[in-house]
């Protein structure tokens, strides 16, 4: 097993982030304020939060949030399919 190194997983967290408040912004109209993609935004930035302060040595635990750094860009890619058509004339 090998040790993620500590900027590959920050940016996974951070481009789902970024992915996840675009969609929270073009679905603020539509849908509550407080929704699913708000709630998964904020997780993911504490997380790239903890990985940046935090000490990670093992191995296990280095690809245990490589793994859930994968899966949380998966379900944000997978959000954007829920997203309005975009009005182009405007």
């Amino acid at each position: 097993m090998f040790v993620v190194p500590r900027w590959m997983l920050n940016i996974l967290f951070l481009v789902t982030t970024c992915l996840l408040m675009y969609q929270h912004v073009r679905l603020q109209h539509v849908k509550r304020p407080l929704n699913f993609q708000l709630f998964m935004a904020l997780f993911t930035l504490v997380m790239a939060i903890v990985i940046t302060f935090g000490r990670f040595r093992d191995p296990w635990l280095s690809g245990a949030l490589l793994i859930l750094a994968v899966a949380c860009l998966v379900v944000a890619l997978r959000q954007m399919r829920y997203l309005p058509p975009r009005d182009w004339s405007k």
